[in-house]
Parts: C-alpha cells; structure tokens; sequence
C-alpha cells in the first residue's frame, strides 16, 4: 500500500472507530459506550503514525553519512593536485578525475533535494492525517457519550 493510501485508511479509520460507538449507542440507547471509539481511535492514530516512517532522521542519515563522504573524497583529490604542470599529461588526468567528482557530486545533491522535497511532502501528509485522527478521536472521546444522548433524545 503506497504512503498516501495508508495515511488516508488510518486517518479514515479513526474517524470510523470515533463515529461508530456514537451510532451504536444511539441505536442501541447505551450512551455509556460512545466516547469509547474516540479513545481508541487516538491510541490506533498515535503509535500508527509514530511508529511510521521518520523523516527527518532519513535526511539526517543521508546528509551525516552521505556528504563528509563527497567532501572527504574532494579534499583527498585536491591534496593530491601537481603543484607544477610538469606532466601535463597526468594533470590533466587528475582534472578529469575532479571534474568527474565534481558532476558526481552535483548528481548527489540533486538526490539529496529530491529526497529532502519527498521527506516534506510525506510529513506533511501524515501530519494532516494525524491531525485528522487525532482531533476526531480527541473529540468523540471527551464527547461522544454527550452526543449520544443528545441523538437519544431527539429520537424518542
């Protein structure tokens, strides 16, 4: 299941598990049991969404391991430059190399954005589904059995 859907289903979900004791105790005249969906549904949402995929120690981890490595490689290849233009041919050769690096690193750092632009953007999605979640089981928790018997009393 893509990233999207699942933040989606247990965002839904949750808000199903608040809804559904309200709806039971209503048809069932039993107010006592609707806030307990609100409790679970935030219990669910929390450990779900926490438990997820972490995105700010995915980025931390590709930027701690990933770039003193390229800088390492670039300042082991700058250090090793002829002071002279002796050998033309093995300076040149040397350029090359560091052009090459150069290129790889750039290539890097676009993935390294691309990855940062993905990160941002899955955060943002589980953020809004947990606040959904949260909010919905939150609510129905602490009002659910007053809603109930509100519903009991409008409909007997």
């Amino acid at each position: 299941m893509r990233e999207k859907s699942r933040f989606r289903a247990i965002g839904l979900g949750c808000v199903v598990l608040s809804v559904a004791p309200v709806i039971y105790a209503w048809r069932w005249n039993d107010p006592d049991v609707a806030g307990l969906g609100g409790t679970l549904a935030l219990a669910i949402a929390l450990s779900i969404m926490f438990s997820l995929r972490n995105y700010a120690s995915d980025v931390y981890e590709a930027l701690a391991t990933r770039a003193p490595a390229r800088d390492t490689e670039i300042d082991d290849l700058a250090g090793n430059a002829p002071a002279s233009a002796a050998h033309p041919s093995a300076a040149e050769q040397r350029m090359a190399r560091l052009e090459s690096e150069v290129r790889d690193a750039r290539s890097q750092l676009a993935g390294l954005r691309q990855m940062l632009r993905f990160s941002a953007e899955g955060q943002d999605l589980q953020n809004f589904w947990l606040a959904v979640a949260t909010a919905t089981g939150t609510v129905f928790s602490g009002f659910g059995e007053t809603l109930a018997k509100w519903l009991i009393r409008l409909s007997h």
